[in-house]
């Protein structure tokens, strides 16, 4: 069984793109590659109309990755499309993530094999690139905060969120804060424990000093930097 959707304002730049099918968008491979491993890869492309398009593939499923969904008796997809999933639960919660406009699998034998999603870029910069680059310390411990306080939100409405890297935090052009790579997210019905969150919030801080680490306006022995690493415990 195969199955792929094409949000309606797009099939004509799809068609021109030459990813109009299924098969088309599995083997299609212009643009910048962004990952390649065994199970997956994703690529950075552009659109015939000049819009930039992620295309995030999955080139096999493993077993252990549907057998949740087998256990609860439910038909098994493919990462790709459980993270499309996952956006449109997050998007119903008030959360920025990005917009699928195309995705499809395949199944063989009622088991998932392969699948893809075309996601649209959100508008902004990932706070890791930020926070190495700004030159400005209140701009920095402001972005951090925001960021940080998306993380606390989600954990406190049951969200459990393992990637949380600065990395994967989008400091929109509209003043919002948007989150991608959400394939492992999980959702669960009471806020998630407090062992858990401190370790995700110790995951997310350990990535914002990375990042500060990088900023070359920032001396290891100044005020400055002691105070924008205290900002994000």
């Amino acid at each position: 069984m195969e199955t792929y959707w094409i949000s309606d304002d797009w099939k004509q730049q799809f068609a021109e793109a030459k990813i109009d099918t299924l098969t088309r968008l599995l083997m299609y491979t212009e643009g910048r590659c962004l990952s390649m491993h065994s199970r997956g890869s994703t690529f950075a492309s552009q659109l015939p109309g000049g819009q930039i398009i992620f295309i995030k593939r999955d080139h096999f499923t493993f077993k252990k990755d549907i057998l949740p969904e087998l256990l609860h008796f439910k038909a098994p997809v493919p990462k790709t499309i459980r993270e499309w999933r996952i956006f449109q639960g997050l998007k119903k919660l008030g959360f920025t993530v990005p917009e699928v406009i195309a995705a499809g699998f395949r199944r063989q034998f009622g088991m998932a094999t392969v699948g893809g999603i075309v996601m649209l870029a959100l508008e902004g910069m990932p706070l890791y690139d930020f926070i190495a680059v700004e030159p400005e310390a209140h701009r920095r411990e402001y972005a951090i905060r925001r960021c940080r306080e998306t993380l606390e939100s989600l954990q406190s409405q049951g969200i459990d969120w393992p990637d949380c890297k600065a990395e994967h935090f989008m400091l929109m052009r509209n003043g919002t804060v948007g989150i991608l790579d959400l394939e492992r997210v999980t959702f669960h019905h009471a806020p998630l424990p407090d062992k858990k969150c401190q370790k995700q919030l110790n995951h997310f801080s350990n990535t914002v000093e990375h990042a500060l680490a990088a900023n070359k306006s920032i001396t290891p022995s100044s005020p400055d930097n002691t105070q924008n690493t205290a900002a994000v415990h």
